[in-house]
């Protein structure tokens, strides 16, 4: 593992220790107050699915299309948020105003690497959901 990565794998370490000792959600996946707001909701669930729809997604696969789950994520303004991908490959993130936020992966999974020299993603024109391909290395 290179220093660049090792020090973004050290700092997001950090980071993820940090948000759980002080109660934060480190996962990134819903809002604090998302149970509250469940129990005083109408009987109208339309309100409660659109509450719990991200704001921007994104999402790490293989080169056959295959969802990577378990790759830290995280979108970057003037803060970053960090999020890991599920089942699916997908990383949410809830609540983010529409702006153009970087893409990085915190520590690329074990087996896999960039299918490009390129190391930064954006969100493409106008977009909130972007999908990131690796390849498996041998």
């Amino acid at each position: 593992m290179n220093t660049k990565r090792f020090a973004a794998f050290l700092l997001a370490l950090c980071l993820m220790i940090g948000l759980c000792a002080c109660g934060g959600n480190a996962d990134n996946t819903q809002p604090s107050t998302a149970s509250t707001a469940a129990t005083t909701l109408p009987a109208d669930t339309t309100e409660a699915t659109e509450a719990a729809t991200p704001s921007h997604t994104v999402k790490v696969v293989d080169e056959g299309g295959n969802p990577i789950a378990g790759v830290f994520v995280q979108i970057c303004l003037d803060t970053c948020t960090p999020a890991q991908t599920d089942a699916n490959g997908i990383a949410s993130y809830y609540d983010m105003p529409d702006a153009d936020y970087e893409i990085k992966l915190m520590a690329m999974p074990q087996g896999y690497g960039y299918t490009t020299e390129e190391e930064r993603f954006f969100f493409p024109d106008g977009s909130t959901e972007a999908i990131i391909t690796l390849q498996a290395i041998a």
